[in-house]
């Protein structure tokens, strides 16, 4: 059931608990886009196969503030 452990699960190998990303193909957004956008790992587990990686906004703060109010104001909110 939803929340309940299931314990570890298998491992790929004695030392990896997932296949390497080299021969499987996996490729991560940061290495898809080199180049273009500059993306910044915080997590990094190979072995395990985590990622979690950061992208800084390409917009100014002002230019936040206005896209956030267009879409406050220029939305037909409803709830329920």
């Amino acid at each position: 059931s939803k929340g309940k452990e299931k314990g570890a699960p298998a491992k790929f190998s004695q030392d990896l608990w997932e296949e390497p990303r080299k021969s499987s193909g996996l490729k991560l957004v940061g290495e898809l886009c080199a180049g273009h956008a500059r993306w910044d790992y915080v997590v990094r587990d190979e072995a395990r196969r985590s990622f979690a990686a950061v992208h800084p906004s390409p917009f100014a703060r002002e230019q936040c503030k206005m896209y956030f109010q267009y879409a406050r104001d220029g939305t037909d909110w409803k709830q329920p």
